[in-house]
């Protein structure tokens, strides 16, 4: 397990790639950006919390964390590139926290399960509808109950 402290700002680019030992990561408020690739390859990563200033998550950043079944993303968060959960191959539900849908990078999720699931702020609904009307995920959004 890895717990980032409120002084560190910045998981930079393949710091923790594929440690595959890593299980859990709690990301402190102080953190900002999520480099491409930081956590690429950990297998067994099975719980990340994301702190709240979080606004960006880098390219590739958890590409290949197949233990990973679910994960919620903070109002925070702005922008997630592409690719970013792509091979998540277990990744069965987003929660988004956010009023405003972040801007999303190509295949985000890469090839999703049936029963994938994208959870949004049920008065978001149609915000996250519109703004990801061209999105390969649209079919999967949901409204939070």
């Amino acid at each position: 397990s890895i717990v980032f402290g409120n002084g560190i700002t910045l998981i930079p680019s393949s710091a923790f790639s594929k440690c595959v030992q890593l299980t859990s990561v709690i990301i402190g408020n102080g953190v900002t950006n999520i480099e491409s690739r930081a956590f690429e390859g950990c297998s067994s990563l099975e719980s990340v919390v994301m702190g709240n200033n979080v606004t960006s998550i880098g390219e590739h950043a958890f590409n290949g964390c197949s233990s990973l079944q679910s994960i919620t993303i903070p109002d925070s968060v702005k922008s997630i590139e592409s690719n970013a959960f792509e091979n998540c191959i277990n990744l069965c539900e987003v929660h988004f926290d956010g009023s405003e849908p972040p801007k999303l990078g190509d295949n985000v999720f890469g090839v999703v399960k049936e029963d994938f699931k994208i959870f949004v702020p049920e008065d978001s609904l149609s915000k996250y509808n519109l703004a990801w009307e061209t999105s390969e995920y649209l079919s999967y959004i949901c409204s939070n109950i």
